[in-house]
């Protein structure tokens, strides 16, 4: 009786938990579009790689590349992307010629131009959230 009771408290709470996802991952899918849709496009060059660990060993990490492009006014800036890749995903094509999008009132605002940073900035945070809220909608009705 009282591990059901505590079980649905903590499935009703993980419900929660996962509403509040899907509702933060909503509002940032609309200011990303928003970004998306007033950014310009150009094209920046690869810098370097800033690795953030996250445990011990080489293989504890994910590379971040840091990107240099001009603005339509010429001026330089510099971004690293908020999108990053473990040791096997850190080549790009052509280090040269990166697409970045950028804010033109914000030029500090870029990120690199490419569906996989879309997906993720678009729709992982809501796929976190869908998968939170099932999971304790589920236990708490079953």
């Amino acid at each position: 009786m009282v591990i059901d009771i505590i079980t649905k408290v903590f499935m009703a709470i993980i419900s929660l938990i996962g509403l509040a996802m899907l509702f933060w991952s909503i509002s940032l899918f609309f200011q990303y579009r928003k970004f998306l849709n007033t950014s310009k496009k150009t094209y920046g060059e690869l810098v370097e790689y800033g690795m953030f660990r996250i445990g011990a060993g080489p293989s504890h990490g994910y590379y971040t590349p840091k990107i240099r492009f001009l603005s339509d006014t010429g001026k330089e800036f510099y971004f690293s992307s908020k999108v990053g890749f473990t040791p096997w995903r850190k080549k790009f094509d052509n280090p040269k010629k990166i697409p970045v999008i950028y804010d033109p009132k914000n030029p500090n605002d870029a990120e690199i131009d490419s569906k996989l940073v879309h997906f993720v900035r678009l729709f992982l945070p809501m796929l976190g959230g869908l998968f939170f809220l099932g999971i304790g909608l589920f236990s708490f009705f079953y």
